[in-house]
């Protein structure tokens, strides 16, 4: 129990007050001190009606809650496990399709190409790097 208790950051924070020595003997201090406290509880519901009453509607709503939230995730995730999947599917369907990539020279490129060629004095047709070349993808379907 303690390994496990030891692993929540409320308790690894207590436990870790005052350095690293005696962890175990402040976790049974703490356990202890704890159960000391939660025995006077009993008496005091018992004579006190409202507090009592108090007591159960709060036991009632935290139960409703973590019952209403854990349904909530649960049929999420049933609800939204086919879809993933599906989504899942097309994807990879759309990832197996070839993509074959054309770079087309767009007609103003090609004049400012032709007017560089002309200033530098290299032939016409030379490879320059324009930024203003249009790219075109093309997808291939069987």
């Amino acid at each position: 129990m303690f390994d496990d208790m030891s692993q929540k950051p409320e308790i690894a924070k207590v436990l870790a007050m005052g350095g690293n020595w005696g962890k175990e003997i402040k976790y049974m201090c703490c356990h202890g001190f704890l159960c000391y406290c939660a025995f006077f509880l009993g008496p005091l519901f018992w004579h006190s009606f409202v507090l009592h009453s108090f007591y159960l509607v709060a036991i009632l709503a935290v139960a409703v809650y973590n019952g209403g939230t854990f349904y909530f995730r649960v049929f999420a995730r049933k609800y939204y496990q086919p879809l993933i999947q599906e989504a899942a599917v097309e994807q990879e369907e759309e990832e197996e399709e070839p993509e074959v990539a054309i770079s087309l020279p767009s007609p103003r490129a090609s004049s400012n190409r032709r007017a560089a060629d002309e200033e530098s004095g290299s032939a016409p047709g030379s490879k320059h790097s324009d930024a203003s070349d249009a790219s075109l993808k093309v997808s291939l379907t069987a």
